[in-house]
C-alpha cells in the first residue's frame, strides 16, 4: 500500500450487506481498515451489522435503499458524497483527499422463480432487476468516482450461470451479470479499474439455511472437499480481488465453489 493510500480513508460499498455473503465481506474488510457504506433494506438488519462490528463499528455506515429502484445508483452516490467522500475528478488532486472510494462489491441476490415452463414475468423481472440490473445501475454511478484511486468492482455471480438452474430466473440473471462483469472490465480497463466476478459455490447462508439435513449433505458431497463454504470462505478472495495483491487480474472469473463444478 503506498502513502497515498495510507492517509486515506479507503470506502466499499457492500451491496446486500446483511446476507451471509455481505455481512462476511463486511466484517472482513472493517477488520483490515476499509470504511464501508453497508446497502440494505431492512434498518434493523442493517443496525445489527454495526453490532457485530463490534469495535470496528464506527468504519462502517448504513444506507438503506431498494435495488429495484432506477435511482438506487445515485442514491447511494449522494450517501457517499454526504460521508465525505470525493466522487468528483475536478475536485481536487487525488492525494488531498481524506476519502476516497475504492471499491464495490455486488452481494445483493434474490433467488425466486420456477423452470421454463412455469416462471413467471414477476419472478423474472425481479431477479432481472434485482440481480443485474441494480448492478449496472450502482456501476453506472459510480464508476467516475473509482478511476480517482482507481479501484475495484467485484460482482458475487453463480456457476449456474454456466451450467444452468431449474430457477431459469435466477441461471439467467447470473448469466447476465457475468457479461455485464466482463463489458464493465473492459470500458473501466483504461482507468486503471479493475471488474471482477466471483463464482461462490454451495455456502451457509439464508438463502441455504431452510434446506433439509439431506439437502444439505448432498450438496456438500458433491464438491471436492466433502462440504459447504462458510460466508467468511467467499469474503477472503473478494477482498483479496480488491487488494493491491490482484493489481493486474480484471475481466476474470474466481470460482470458490470447492470444485463443485470442475473447470470453472
Amino acid at each position: 500500500m503506498n502513502q497515498e493510500q495510507m492517509t486515506t480513508k479507503r470506502w466499499c460499498v457492500v451491496t446486500g450487506a446483511t446476507g451471509g455473503i455481505g455481512t462476511a465481506v463486511v466484517l472482513r474488510l472493517v477488520s483490515t481498515g476499509w470504511y464501508v457504506l453497508a446497502i440494505g433494506r431492512r434498518p434493523a438488519a442493517l443496525q445489527g451489522l454495526q453490532k457485530l462490528c463490534g469495535s470496528d463499528a464506527s468504519r462502517v455506515s448504513s444506507h438503506l435503499v431498494d435495488l429495484r429502484s432506477v435511482d438506487c445508483g445515485e442514491s447511494i452516490r449522494r450517501a457517499l458524497a454526504a460521508l465525505g467522500v470525493s466522487l468528483e475528478a475536478g475536485g481536487g488532486r487525488r492525494e488531498h483527499a481524506e476519502a476516497l472510494l475504492a471499491g464495490v462489491v455486488h452481494c445483493a441476490a434474490v433467488s425466486c422463480g420456477e423452470d421454463a415452463a412455469r416462471i413467471q414475468d414477476e419472478d423474472w423481472c425481479t431477479s432481472m432487476e434485482v440481480n443485474v440490473g441494480a448492478a449496472m445501475r450502482v456501476n453506472r454511478a459510480l464508476v467516475g468516482a473509482l478511476g480517482l484511486l482507481p479501484g475495484a468492482i467485484v460482482h458475487v455471480g453463480s456457476p449456474v450461470g454456466i451450467v444452468g438452474a431449474r430457477k431459469v430466473s435466477y441461471a439467467s440473471s447470473k448469466a447476465a451479470l457475468h457479461g455485464l462483469s466482463v463489458a464493465t472490465a473492459a470500458y473501466c480497463g483504461p482507468m486503471g479499474v479493475r471488474v471482477n466476478t466471483v463464482l461462490p459455490g454451495p455456502t451457509h447462508t439464508p438463502m441455504t439455511a431452510d434446506w433439509s439435513a439431506e439437502r444439505q449433505a448432498e450438496v456438500a458431497a458433491s464438491t471436492m472437499l466433502g462440504r459447504m463454504a462458510e460466508p467468511s470462505e467467499v469474503a477472503g478472495p473478494i477482498a483479496f480481488l480488491l487488494s493491491d495483491e490482484a493489481s493486474f487480474i480484471t475481466g476474470s472469473v474466481l470460482s470458490v465453489t470447492g470444485g463443485a463444478y470442475p473447470g470453472i
